[in-house]
């Protein structure tokens, strides 16, 4: 196993399936009050084998965060992903992604710049027109001094390498235009991989041969075979079993 600390940046389906239990709360016998309770998520089918594996990486993975071996990073559009799917706040107990540090990172542009109606900025529709102005429009901004007073030298930059995103979204769908955003944000801020659970996005950036990624996508299980991680954590909870909040389990 290497020692130098290795970056990732972290896929919100990542932070999810690392939430391993729900509250949920039931009536006691002879008491008006309901007793608090975590529920742990049932086991995935057999048919979801390759899923479940990847699941049961994941408290490695925060271990080796914890330990500061591999340091997670995020950016704003993965937060407004996270924001809109239900993942904040998030559920201490039964959470493996508690109290590890994720850092931030810079986006390639200031979105918020380009889209100031704050009723449709937060939607994924809004993320999706962003990047689709990327590809087809980037280049009208170079040529517009007004606009260009206004930005970071940094943004100036990321948009003479908007070819790049392009590159990446060749093999690509409209609806994976934002995911092929997360890979070049990593590419741009020198992070090593992209942790995710999607299988259809790396097939389809696999099927681009002539694709390169400075910033791969790669899953929980292949990164601990990848750094030589040997010693796996358990699961915090037994599949589909109750828990009080302290963490014990409930009979």
């Amino acid at each position: 196993m290497s020692d130098m600390v290795q970056s990732t940046l972290i896929d919100n389906s990542i932070l999810s399936h690392g939430k391993f239990g729900y509250p949920i709360s039931i009536a006691l016998p002879n008491w008006g009050n309901r007793l608090a309770l975590i529920q742990a998520k049932p086991a995935l089918p057999p048919d979801q084998h390759w899923l479940r594996t990847q699941i049961e990486a994941l408290p490695t993975i925060a271990r080796l965060a914890r330990e500061k071996t591999l340091a997670l990073h995020s950016y704003f559009e993965l937060e407004m992903e996270e924001w809109r799917g239900g993942n904040f706040p998030a559920l201490i107990l039964g959470d493996v992604f508690s109290n590890v540090e994720i850092a931030r990172v810079s986006a390639p542009l200031d979105r918020s710049f380009f889209q100031t109606d704050m009723k449709d900025f937060v939607g994924a529709d809004a993320q999706i027109q962003f990047c689709q102005f990327l590809l087809n429009d980037s280049s009208k901004i170079l040529k517009a001094p007004k606009i260009l007073a206004r930005l970071t030298a940094s943004q100036i930059s990321n948009l003479k390498e908007a070819k790049r995103y392009r590159e990446i979204c060749r093999s690509l769908s409209p609806k994976q235009y934002v995911d092929a955003l997360h890979v070049w944000t990593g590419e741009l801020n020198g992070i090593e991989t992209f942790l995710t659970t999607d299988a259809t996005l790396v097939r389809a950036l696999s099927s681009n041969k002539k694709l390169l990624l400075r910033c791969k996508p790669i899953f929980p299980e292949a990164l601990l075979v990848e750094m030589g991680i040997a010693n796996r954590e358990p699961l915090p909870f037994e599949y589909g079993r109750r828990y009080s909040l302290n963490g014990l389990p409930h009979e």
